[in-house]
């Protein structure tokens, strides 16, 4: 049986039925609950990653009760471009998460960095003002980092940095704000 992405790798249109015999892996994304047999009409266009056009990211569909509603001699241009302009509008939204995730996270350890202490450090000391609670301010620093990375190389002070922020990233609770600062100097507040 033939994946989703080999089923639409060109727009279908047509019979829930003629579909589910062209793509038998897309028969249930059709299906109505509790009926058996798929009723209606179909079309399915697949949407394609603008930077990496043969990497599919995912599908429009659109489902009728009406069995003639999607035909292969409809005109589909209008459906066409909006799915065009959709699957273009979700990868820069993709992309543009990916960005705001790095400019804020540790590239090494994963945990946040300055740049998110100091976007979302004022909202949890605000809060602790207004609701008169106190804050903790807990700063860490490696002892003896640096003779570890001398004698035993930089791969194993990585590993040594990643261990830290996982371990203390497994304590924390999540509206704490835990930060590598840089170097071996972590923050938690």
């Amino acid at each position: 049986e033939m994946g989703l992405a080999e089923s639409f790798r060109h727009p279908l249109l047509g019979s829930c039925a003629d579909i589910a015999i062209q793509a038998p892996a897309a028969r249930e994304l059709f299906q109505i609950h509790g009926q058996r047999d798929c009723v209606g009409s179909v079309c399915v266009f697949p949407l394609w990653d603008k930077y990496q056009p043969d990497e599919l990211i995912g599908f429009l569909a659109l489902k009728d009760g009406d069995p003639s509603r999607y035909n292969e001699g409809m005109a589909t241009d209008f459906i066409e471009f909006f799915a065009d302009l959709f699957s273009w509008s979700l990868v820069t939204l993709r992309e543009h998460e990916k960005l705001q995730r790095e400019s804020t996270q540790d590239h090494l350890t994963g945990c946040h960095n300055r740049s998110y202490l100091m976007k979302h450090a004022p909202r949890i000391l605000e809060f602790a003002h207004r609701k008169k609670m106190p804050v903790a301010l807990l700063f860490v620093d490696l002892d003896g980092f640096k003779k570890v990375n001398d004698t035993l190389g930089h791969a194993c002070g990585d590993q040594l940095l990643i261990a830290v922020a996982h371990a203390i990233q497994g304590i924390v609770r999540d509206y704490d704000i835990f930060v590598r600062l840089g170097g071996d100097e972590f923050l938690l507040l």
